[in-house]
């Protein structure tokens, strides 16, 4: 006979200590002495447990496995007298199942943690549910230090580094070091290959060498045009600086001589990159699916995502479920359907018999399945593809034009590209010798003006690009000589590309990437995007521009357009002078305390109307003027605001009232006259346990001046505040927060905020 045996951990919220209770199905000295321990036999009812693998059609991930056990109360106050305060909630337990003659330890037949508990007279009913922290870790565990060198700049700090897996086509890497032009495909050790190299789509051929790490590649001499790589840290260097975008076909992560392609093998290896505990694998089912779908894969990661997440994404194309079973550990598996055991038949003509029979809603049949492999990790624009000739867009398809190779046309809502090598006209677009479809709306690609003269050979900043006679110069070539609001304000002007997708209606995108040579021989390299909406009445847009020229001219410049108003901001640099200028009706501010909180309203001190820039809501901490004119002075007005924070988490050292006081912030306000001080005290809490008590308290000059808070006694208080006004002399006064907590609460933010009105004439 079969019996069973269960270890549970609940917290003893008395000692803030979790404590070990074992328990067994039958009073059995077989079983209560078992591996020499004392088992009560306090489970009254044998345990039952369940899980669910399959909902019929791939549409969700299984169930978590769950299981429930019956105890009594009373008997296992046998082995813990304090047994009926114990806090249950995410206690482990383990059950074991097994016969009296059966060796000690028996085979785990549930491990799990406790997700619903109820007591009702001695009967202590335990619904537990599998722990599946393991299998909660993140696979990306390396981020760039931002230090320099292998570890990226400052804008690379804490971004993830990226995993590849398998061979992945036209992968865009990471630029890691631009000084030495060094690229890196994968971060968590070797990969296998980098078997071709591109820049804007075209070829740089094979690699010169490879590298054992990233000092040596550093150190290696690269000709111009040629590039090496080191496979041991998934790293690639150019022999020049990249001139557009990079992306490489790339045989991925590695481990010792293998190389993980197939589906278990990839799930296995990335476990083993999270920490995952190898006995929590079930390997043998790993290796199973792959003997049945032995099919390779490739997969590029550079979001954050868990190692059951990434599992369960990698099973179901192979008609398989990832799930942690029973014994705790990650498993794969395919439905498989057995031989009928019995038949219901409806016209209860056979048993066991159908009382009664419903015909169920079910989705509509498949008529076709899309399939996807071998990925395109990157797609590139067709800015971004190295071409010979010049991709132009030139609007809507015309019969009697004559189209060249390169030349883009919309037809029936379709786009059109001319790839024939003659000049020929009258052939309307249809895939052939003369046209082929693209796939999606192009952007960034040149425009041209309705004679068919390009973009690039009238810009606004030349003479004649502007047919209304307004000859604007180039807001790039006189050096902060003109305002700033015809700066921003004319910034849809400089890129009259746009007006082209105005036009055409919807959403649009574009780009502009030139280099252009002014009448005086300066060089100017200027960069733009634009994204937007013309849709009815409504014309919206927002570009970001960037230009620097060879005279040492740097400019920026943000222009947000919405029907004709323009705000935004532009920032100019000579060398000599540097000018940063602000087009808006009103600024605010908003407390980074605040920035989680969706009511949070900006305090807005200044604002532009009529040609006067208005101050308000300010408090000024010192104030140097030759006249000050104003229609009143109100009493008190003048101040000033300090906040005090802390710095660190504070844990509850209970149960509250008799846990330790714990002083969260030490500050001294500084008066230099007398004054009327508010101080506003406030908390924020997370909770891993029961709701427990707490108490704030403000001490002033080391007096209990009654600014307090206090709770909870089964009440959850995420967030506490209280707040009083004292009347101080002048001089230095000690301000305090103190604070003390249960056992699982946490103080995660503590604030004193200070808010000084000066009474005049005092001291």
């Amino acid at each position: 006979m079969q019996h069973v045996l269960a270890t549970l951990e609940p917290l003893d919220p008395a000692t803030g200590e979790r404590v070990t209770l074992r328990a067994a199905s039958a009073d059995l000295r077989e079983l209560t002495g078992m591996g020499d321990a004392i088992w009560w036999p306090a489970i009254t009812e044998m345990p039952t447990r369940s899980i669910a693998l399959f909902d019929g059609d791939f549409s969700s991930a299984p169930s978590l496995g769950t299981a429930s056990v019956t105890l009594q109360v009373d008997r296992l106050a046998k082995l813990y007298g304090d047994a009926r305060k114990l806090f249950w909630p995410s206690a482990k337990v383990k059950l074991y199942r097994g016969g009296t003659n059966d060796a000690w330890p028996w085979q785990v037949w549930f491990p799990g943690i406790v997700d619903k508990w109820d007591i009702t007279g001695n009967r202590l009913r335990l619904t537990l549910r599998i722990d599946t922290a393991a299998f909660d870790a993140d696979v990306l565990t390396s981020s760039y230090a931002g230090t320099g060198g292998a570890e990226g700049g400052e804008s690379l700090k804490g971004t993830l580094k990226p995993l590849i897996f398998g061979r992945a086509r036209n992968v865009e890497p990471i630029l890691v070091d631009e000084v030495n032009s060094i690229f890196q495909f994968s971060g968590y050790g070797p990969i296998r290959a980098v078997n071709a190299l591109f820049e804007r789509a075209s070829s740089f051929g094979q690699p010169v060498e490879d590298h054992p790490d990233y000092e040596a590649l550093v150190a290696a001499t690269i000709p111009r045009g040629r590039w090496a790589t080191c496979l041991a840290q998934g790293m690639v260097r150019l022999g020049a600086p990249p001139a557009g975008l990079i992306t490489g076909d790339v045989d991925g992560h590695r481990v010792g001589s293998g190389w993980p392609r197939l589906t278990g093998a990839v799930i296995a290896a990335a476990a083993d990159i999270a920490g995952v505990d190898p006995v929590m694998i079930d390997v043998g089912s790993l290796e199973a699916l792959d003997a049945i779908v032995a099919r390779n894969i490739n997969i590029v990661l550079t979001d954050q995502t868990t190692v059951i997440e990434l599992a369960q994404r990698l099973a179901r194309p192979c008609n398989a479920q990832a799930a942690i079973g029973w014994d705790g550990r990650l498993f794969v598996a395919r439905p498989s359907f057995g031989a009928p055991i019995a038949t219901l038949d409806a016209q209860g003509r056979q048993l066991p018999k159908v009382l009664k029979n419903v015909e169920a809603d079910v989705s509509a049949p498949y008529c076709r399945i899309a399939m996807g492999a071998d990925r395109c990790w990157r797609v590139h624009s067709l800015d971004e593809i190295s071409s010979p000739y010049t991709l132009v867009l030139t609007g809507p398809y015309d019969p009697t034009r004559k189209y060249r190779q390169g030349n883009i046309v919309d037809y029936e809502g379709r786009q059109w590209e001319w790839i024939n090598e003659s000049a020929l006209a009258g052939h309307a677009p249809m895939e052939g010798e003369y046209w082929t479809e693209l796939p999606e709306s192009l952007s960034g690609v040149l425009i041209v003006y309705p004679d068919g003269t390009p973009l690039p050979v009238l810009q606004p900043d030349e003479p004649n690009a502007d047919n209304t006679g307004n000859q604007f110069e180039s807001v790039f070539t006189d050096k902060l000589g003109r305002q700033p609001l015809e700066v921003v304000g004319d910034l849809d002007i400089s890129l009259e590309s746009v007006a082209a997708a105005i036009m055409r209606g919807g959403l649009f995108k574009d780009i502009l990437d030139r280099e252009t040579t002014l009448a005086d021989g300066t060089r100017v390299k200027t960069w733009a995007q634009t994204i937007g909406v013309s849709i009815g009445d409504t014309v919206a847009f927002v570009t970001d521009l960037r230009e620097v020229s060879s005279d040492g001219v740097v400019k920026a410049l943000l222009s947000l357009n919405s029907n004709g108003h323009v705000t935004g901001w532009t920032a100019t640099n000579d060398g000599e002078r540097g000018s940063f200028y602000i087009v808006a009706d009103e600024w605010g501010f908003v407390d980074p305390a605040d920035a989680d909180n969706p009511d949070a309203v900006p305090t807005k001190p200044f604002y532009y109307f009529d040609g006067v820039l208005y101050a308000d809501n300010m408090r000024v901490r010192m104030l140097a003027a030759d006249t000050v004119q104003t229609a009143n002075l109100v009493g008190g007005a003048v101040g000033k605001s300090e906040t005090a924070k802390t710095g660190i988490q504070y844990d509850g050292s209970g149960p509250a009232p008799g846990a330790v006081w714990q002083t969260v912030i030490n500050y001294n306000l500084q008066l230099p006259a007398r004054a009327n001080v508010t101080f506003t005290i406030s908390g924020r809490h997370a909770y891993v346990e029961a709701a427990g008590d707490f108490e704030g308290l403000l001490l002033l000059n080391g007096a209990d001046v009654d600014v307090k808070a206090f709770g909870g006694a089964g009440v959850y208080v995420p967030t506490w505040s209280d707040v009083d006004t004292f009347e101080l002399p002048k001089g230095s006064h000690n301000v305090q927060l103190r604070w003390r907590g249960s056992y699982g609460i946490h103080l995660q933010k503590g604030r004193v905020v200070m808010n000084v009105n000066y009474i005049g004439g005092s001291e």
